[in-house]
């Protein structure tokens, strides 16, 4: 007997047909030396007294509650799903926060500007070289000048 409706979980009508199941059990009729047999267990006239009545209602009951927990617990992972859904769906339909063009625009203005404070560098460090050439020149004529003057006074001192 099958209670999952083919879909592996129970269906919403495994609970009828589990109560038909045991009411269809206590109408079917055992063999008649089954019911004349005079033993420990009392004797067994229909097909629900081979089975544990109480345990397998216990375990209906057990199934239905734990089916309608399963199913509540669907429905709201469904309504989480659909609600996750919804909420990415609007994010991939709004635009970007950025004017990308004038985004682009500003970036090609600052490689300019960066290009051109490239160029005045070199052109500065070229002018450090040439005022560190000069001031070296300069120093080293003042010296020479400096070491003929004192070489005159000390030549015009002793003569």
């Amino acid at each position: 007997m099958e209670l999952t409706g083919g879909t592996g979980s129970p269906g919403p009508d495994a609970r009828s047909r589990a109560v038909s199941t045991s009411n269809a059990t206590a109408a079917v009729a055992t063999a008649p030396s089954a019911s004349t047999v005079t033993v420990v267990p009392p004797p067994r006239r229909t097909l629900l007294d081979c089975i544990p009545e109480e345990r397998v209602r216990r375990w209906a009951a057990d199934c239905r509650r734990s089916h309608e927990h399963y199913t509540a617990k669907v429905r709201d992972l469904g309504g989480l799903f659909a609600a996750l859904q919804r909420t990415t769906e609007e994010l991939f339909m709004t635009g970007p926060d950025v004017d990308i063009s004038a985004l682009e625009g500003e970036l090609e203005r600052s490689q300019g500007k960066l290009a051109e404070q490239a160029a005045v560098i070199q052109c500065l460090d070229k002018d450090l070289d040439t005022v560190g050439r000069l001031v070296e020149d300069t120093v080293a004529d003042m010296a020479a000048a400096g070491a003929a003057a004192a070489a005159a006074a000390a030549g015009g001192r002793g003569g």
